[in-house]
């Protein structure tokens, strides 16, 4: 069996702050997606997450799908991570993932780490 949390980390030559408004934006989640499969935020989701926020993404891995997310940590510049499901009645069963990005200053720029963790899954 594979790894259940798997973090990547990289230093990014800007603010914090400037790296955690893009992350806290759901719209702007295809372009921080490095699969493909993210498409676009769904009708409804707030302008910037927050703790408690909830938002639909449209998704495709070979066929169409949507997934629900709640953020479940929010400490602003610094950490945000959300919670997935799918949408509709399979969320009952299937989901729990969740994705975690956390916010270092490293010299002149920022330490970002972004982890994948199922444990919940």
């Amino acid at each position: 069996m594979g790894e259940t949390v798997v973090s990547v980390e990289r230093v990014i030559n800007a603010p914090a702050a400037d790296i955690f408004a893009i992350v806290a934006d759901a719209s702007r989640h295809p372009e921080i997606d490095g699969s493909g499969s993210v498409k676009q935020v769904k009708p409804g989701a707030p302008e910037r997450l927050a703790l408690g926020s909830t938002f639909g993404m449209s998704m495709k891995l070979g066929v169409p799908y949507s997934m629900s997310n709640k953020v479940i940590e929010f400490e602003p510049d610094k950490r945000i991570a959300w919670q997935t499901t799918f949408a509709g009645p399979l969320g009952r069963l299937i989901g729990g993932r969740i994705w975690r990005y956390e916010f270092e200053a490293s010299g002149s720029g920022t330490l970002v780490r972004e982890t994948w963790d199922i444990t919940q899954d």
